[in-house]
């Protein structure tokens, strides 16, 4: 815990307002009760939470697929804590949301989405492509976002070659 709280002081000092958080663990899901273990993240969370809230800093939990709290788990971050949320598109598709489920979801919990990853996919993959490549329809995805939303939105995109990272946010623009 410490070793977050230290990171959150840090991206604090140099000006950062928010931060990504992995609400994970490495306990060996075979191992241990579900529910011990689920709890135990989920007060992580809160605790890191109200201390970066005290700094003016956003924690910002992402859904990670295949973890402790994939997209289907987030109804109990919510609940339970305070923390925004960063949705990564992608996850959300390896989680079985196809866009229409993505935008479902964003309607139901856009006030809680703070931040998001947005990661290109032309199937439940966690593929990165350039924006706009795969098959996620980001138009029906963003239209969900209540009137006024005012996060952030970070593309995702695994290349060395910067002309699609310039095309991506070309593409981004018009969606805008």
């Amino acid at each position: 815990m410490r070793e977050v709280q230290a990171a959150v002081e840090t991206a604090s000092a140099f000006g950062a307002t928010k931060g990504v958080l992995h609400a994970s663990s490495s306990a060996w899901k075979p191992a241990w009760d579900a529910e011990i273990i689920g709890s135990n993240v989920v007060r992580s969370v809160r605790e890191i939470d109200e201390f970066a809230d005290e700094l003016g800093f956003e924690i910002c939990v992402e859904n990670i697929p295949d973890g402790w709290f994939t997209i289907h788990d987030f109804d109990r971050i919510f609940e339970e804590t305070d923390a925004s949320m960063t949705l990564d598109t992608g996850h959300a598709r390896i989680d079985g949301l196809d866009s229409g489920g993505t935008a479902s979801f964003v309607g139901r919990h856009g006030d809680r989405i703070s931040h998001f990853h947005l990661n290109d996919t032309r199937r439940a993959k966690d593929e990165h492509l350039p924006f706009g490549s795969g098959t996620i329809d980001f138009r029906e995805i963003f239209a969900a976002l209540p009137d006024g939303w005012n996060g952030t939105l970070s593309l995702e995109v695994f290349t060395l070659d910067y002309g699609y990272i310039e095309t991506s946010k070309a593409y981004l623009d018009t969606l805008l």
